[in-house]
This record gives C-alpha cells, structure tokens and sequence, in this order.
C-alpha cells in the first residue's frame, strides 16, 4: 500500500511539474528529468504524499526562484497551521533549500522581496 501511495505521489508531482513548464517554457519531459532524484523532488513529494498541494513550488523551482519555492512550501503548504505540521513544511523547506541565511547573495535579494511582500502571511508563523 505505502508503495502505490508514494508512486501516486511521484505520479502526481510529474505531472505537476509538467503543468509549471507551462509557466515557464520549459520542454516538459526535460522539466521531469531535472528533478530526478534531487532533494527538491523528495519534498514535493513528500506533501502530495501528504495530500498537501502546491501547485506553485515547482514552477518556482523551475524558474530558479528558491524564495519564492521556500515562501510556498514552508508558508503555503500547511492550510491547518498546527505545530507538528508548520514544523514539518520548515523542515522540508529548510532540508531542501536550505536556510536562506546561507543562500548566495541573489538568493537572498530574492528571499528578502518575498519576505516583505508576504511578511504578514510569513509573521503569523
């Protein structure tokens, strides 16, 4: 059973991922192949495993844009926000793209805009 669940999972996130190369003018099957066994797959994985959708992360992801991923999976991604759930979404983000503390200096450009263009969503954590 847990084996039909995660490939439903990495079913799902295939063709989520498909779905962002839409965005973003990407040759699909190539979209797909990229996140092969990266770090970034398992946590999008592990929410649609969870039944957590977030449609938006791999277009961010695609797009190269980490904070706008990070914003979506450890903000976006918990709609009941209950401690063991927020601290989850955190760690999958933080395990997948790193604190942005450590992040190259355009990372972190990017983190601060998102961070104060959602900064009320963000605080209420």
């Amino acid at each position: 059973m847990f084996n039909v669940a995660v490939k439903e999972a990495e079913e799902g996130i295939n063709n989520d991922i498909r779905q962002a190369t839409r965005d973003v003018g990407i040759n699909p099957d190539t979209a797909v192949a990229a996140f092969t066994n990266s770090r970034e797959r398992q946590a999008l994985v592990s929410l649609r495993y969870n039944n957590i959708q977030s449609p938006k992360a791999p277009a961010a992801l695609l797009q190269g844009n980490r904070a706008k991923a990070y914003l979506e999976i450890a903000y976006r991604s918990n709609g009941s926000k209950e401690a063991g759930f927020v601290a989850r979404r955190m760690a999958e983000a933080r395990d997948v793209l790193d604190d942005p503390e450590t992040w190259a200096p355009d990372q972190k450009r990017q983190w601060n805009e998102v961070y104060l263009r959602n900064r009320v969503e963000i605080e209420k954590y």
